[in-house]
């Protein structure tokens, strides 16, 4: 059976909603999808208000470096019945994230609790050299400068490389990457 990648953020766990709730609840902000942009909080006009745009970047920076964020967040749609299914199929999957390292705990605990026991996670910025060691068959990333990396690092899952919809990667290598929404 073919080894399945995927990264948790925004592909399987729902931190952009999670984050715009935050958001909401802290400074009375609401926030298109739109404006999100990965590893790029600081660039993001939530309000048109540097000084109040500067805060919110502080505080979402402040919210994913805290592991207990993540521990209530909701699963993407329908991400955790596809998972199941894959398990059920005899696939071994395998979750690289970008989370801090000590936040590995807290993954695999949140995956447990949705039913996807079982499984290995690592936290690293560089996924390549973990997609490559694993052999995965098939990667599914939101932040298509991690794919890039994979499919620069010689080594292309032979199933291929999945860019996860979001608002941030419209623009993407169609040549390269096919799309899951």
């Amino acid at each position: 059976m073919p080894n399945l990648g995927f990264d948790l953020d925004c592909v399987v766990v729902d931190c952009l909603d999670g984050l715009k709730d935050a958001i909401y609840k802290e400074f009375g902000v609401y926030t298109s999808d739109s404006t999100y942009k990965p590893y790029a909080f600081y660039a993001m006009a939530f309000t048109g208000n540097e000084v109040l745009d500067s805060e919110i970047a502080k505080f979402i920076v402040k919210r994913v470096r805290d592991e207990d964020f993540y521990v209530n967040l909701e699963p993407t749609k329908g991400s955790i019945q596809g998972l199941k299914y894959l398990k059920s199929l005899g696939h071994d999957l395998f979750f690289i994230s970008s989370r801090p390292f000590q936040h590995t705990n807290v993954s695999e605990q949140w995956l447990n609790d949705h039913g996807i026991g079982d499984s290995v996670v690592f936290h690293t910025h560089e996924k390549a050299p973990i997609v490559k060691s694993l052999s995965l068959d098939y990667y599914v990333d939101d932040v298509t400068k991690h794919l890039m990396s994979i499919y620069n690092s010689c080594y292309v899952p032979p199933l291929g490389l999945v860019v996860f919809d979001a608002p941030w990667n419209r623009d993407y290598n169609k040549m390269l990457f096919s799309k899951l929404s």
